[in-house]
This record gives C-alpha cells, sequence and structure tokens, in this order.
C-alpha cells in the first residue's frame, strides 16, 4: 500500500477500482485508502469529473445538446427519472466521442451528488463497465467517478467497524478527509467524542471535508457550515486541552463556511471562552474581516450591555492579522480600541492552535 500511495499514473485507477469489488475486505479497504489519496490528493483528477459544461467546451458538444446533458443531470440528482437514465445511457454508448465523454460525467455527478440511492446505484453501474473503455481519458473519469461515489462508504465501514486493524482505522479516517462526503462526517463525531489517538485524525478529516465542500460552494455550502458548526460544538465540550486546540484548529480549516458559525460562538460564549471563539476567527484569518467581523462589531457597537463583545470582535480583527483590520482597530476611538490583555488572552489561545498544526 505504501508503494501504491507513491506511485501517481492514471492508468492504474482503473485497476484499484476493479478492487472495490474484491472478495477480501481488507483489500476494499486498502484499496480505497490508495483511490482516496490519489483522487482527492491530485488537482487534474478532480478535474476530469468537472461540470459537464466543462466536458462540453472540452469536446466540441453542441449547447443545445450539453443544456439536456446538464437537464438530465440535475433531474437525476433530484429524483427518480428513468427516461433522463436512458438519454444518459444513449448518448455514453453512443459513437460521437465528445457526446459519449460528456454523457459519462454527467453520469459522475450523479454518482457523486444524487440524493437518490438507486440513482447512485445506477450511475456507478454505468460508470464500472466504461472501466473496459479503450478511450484512456475517458476510463480515468469513469475511475475518479466510482472511487468518489464508493470509496466513503468502503472507508466509512473500516472506520465503525470493531476489529478492523488499528493501521486501516487510521488510513481511512484520514482518507474520509481527502474524500468523504457530510455523509462522512455523523462516523467521526463519536471518534473526536471519545478522545484518544484517534480523535485528532477525525477532527482533520470533519475540517477537511467543510473545506472542501465550502470551496465547491465559494462558503454557501450548509453541508460546511454544519460540520464547522459540530466542531465548534464538539470544541466547547472537550475537556483535554490538546483535543480542544485540534478541534478548533480543524474548525478554522473550513474556511469561508466557518466565519459565520464562528461569529456566532463569540456571541453566544462565556467571558472564560471569548479567548478561544477569537482565535479561531484570528485562525480564519482575512477571509473573516470583510464584511463578516466589521459587520458583526457594527451591529453591537454602541448597544448597550454589549461594550464588552463589541471589544472582542475589535480582538479577533486584530488577531487575524490583516493589515486592514489592524488598520481599522487602531483608528478606534481609544475608549473603543481591544485591551493589550484581550489580544494577549486572545494569541495565547490561537499559539494553542498553531501548535497542535
Amino acid at each position: 500500500m505504501d508503494r501504491l500511495l507513491e506511485w501517481y499514473d492514471p492508468p492504474t485507477l482503473p485497476e484499484l477500482v476493479k478492487l472495490l469489488e474484491a472478495s477480501d475486505t481488507d483489500v476494499r479497504r486498502r484499496a480505497a485508502i490508495v483511490l482516496a489519496g490519489h483522487v482527492g490528493g491530485q488537482e487534474e483528477l478532480q478535474a476530469a469529473v468537472a461540470s459537464a459544461t466543462t466536458a462540453g467546451e472540452a469536446h466540441s458538444v453542441p449547447q443545445r445538446l450539453m443544456n439536456k446533458i446538464a437537464e438530465w443531470t440535475d433531474a437525476l440528482i433530484a429524483r427518480a427519472d428513468p427516461e433522463a437514465q436512458g438519454n444518459l445511457q444513449q448518448l455514453a454508448d453512443g459513437e460521437d466521442p465528445g457526446p459519449r465523454y460528456a454523457a459519462v460525467v454527467g453520469m459522475s455527478t450523479v454518482a457523486r451528488r444524487t440524493v437518490v440511492d438507486a440513482n447512485r446505484q445506477w450511475a456507478v453501474k454505468e460508470l464500472a463497465e466504461r472501466l473496459q473503455a479503450q478511450d484512456a481519458e475517458l476510463k480515468t473519469t469513469a475511475a475518479v467517478a466510482v472511487a468518489r461515489a464508493r470509496v466513503p462508504e468502503v472507508l466509512e465501514a473500516a472506520v465503525k467497524e470493531a476489529g478492523v486493524a488499528a493501521d486501516v482505522r487510521q488510513e481511512s479516517i484520514q482518507a474520509l478527509g481527502l474524500l468523504g462526503t457530510n455523509s462522512s462526517v455523523p462516523v467521526l463525531i463519536p471518534l473526536c467524542e471519545a478522545g484518544g489517538p484517534e480523535a485528532a485524525a477525525a477532527a482533520s478529516a470533519i475540517g477537511n471535508i467543510g473545506r472542501r465542500l465550502s470551496e465547491e460552494s465559494e462558503g454557501r455550502s450548509p453541508q460546511a457550515l454544519e460540520a464547522a458548526n459540530t466542531l465548534i460544538k464538539l470544541a466547547r465540550a472537550a475537556r483535554d486541552p490538546v483535543l480542544k486546540a485540534e478541534l478548533g484548529l480543524s474548525t478554522a480549516q473550513v474556511g469561508e463556511a466557518a466565519v459565520t458559525p464562528a461569529i456566532d460562538f463569540l456571541k453566544q460564549a462565556e467571558k472564560t471562552e471569548r479567548p478561544f471563539a477569537a482565535a479561531i476567527l484570528g485562525k480564519l484569518g482575512n477571509v473573516a474581516v470583510d464584511p463578516y467581523l466589521l459587520r458583526a462589531r457594527n451591529e453591537v457597537r454602541g448597544v448597550g450591555g454589549q461594550e464588552d463583545l463589541s471589544e472582542w470582535f475589535a480582538v479577533a480583527l486584530w488577531v487575524t492579522g490583516d493589515k486592514m483590520a489592524r488598520d481599522y482597530c487602531q483608528a478606534l476611538p481609544e475608549t473603543e480600541r481591544p485591551s493589550p490583555e484581550k489580544i494577549e488572552a486572545a494569541q495565547a489561545e490561537l499559539e494553542k492552535l498553531l501548535d497542535v498544526m
């Protein structure tokens, strides 16, 4: 497995994908780990299963047909639609390489995003047949798509089941961070709650899942928001200070989708928790500054009883290290500037996050 993790070569991907159906469960799990490392960690492979529109532009597919493929794909993401299945299958079996490739990319999107299990099974079955294709690009795209659809399922089972070898479980947790979906998060939460050697890896995996969902949606994914809220909830409950820091760091890993949950945490936090909440926002950096933190501070500025919270928002702005945020803080009236003591407390918490990186 170590050699395969180091050896990246697209023609090997279809062979690894075939191992997901092996009779030996350990072989399936190890193949899934290797595939997650390759498919989740290689930008060019991620691009191989880009949108159907991109596939059409790259392969000179008529726009009207691209619109139809997108329409059938969207239908199969949302509901059962045998007619849309038949239309994509007919194109994927056709002679014209452009529409054939675009249809396969449409199937890959269905396999990854559909809310209908029967549609996912259909798409994976169709894609698995394309692993025998002569076209190398088509074969690689099908392999990546099958891996993305099937690998989280295999890895989740490895994490949940008793008796799995410790190295396989640990590798599976890390691999879920590369290729897991929102459905993987509930599998990882109990590991974070239990503490122990697997908790840090599980926290990092949730953070990586949230980050990918956030990046794909430009920070608007409800699932990424949910991942960030989950990590904050776990961090607040953690008694081990190292695990608390690891969960805080993982929250910041999510990126833009974590900013609003982190601000809400600062608003709701007990006074003793506010340095930690400010540290998470500090680790998020400039993505948290404009408009999020500036707007949040303006909402409570001058409101009776909110003076302390207003100052903590200024502290959070300062510890982001963003130049505009620091210029803003220095331009505040002297009575509204963040106190050195509070900045020091937040900075100390931020250092704890950085120490567990």
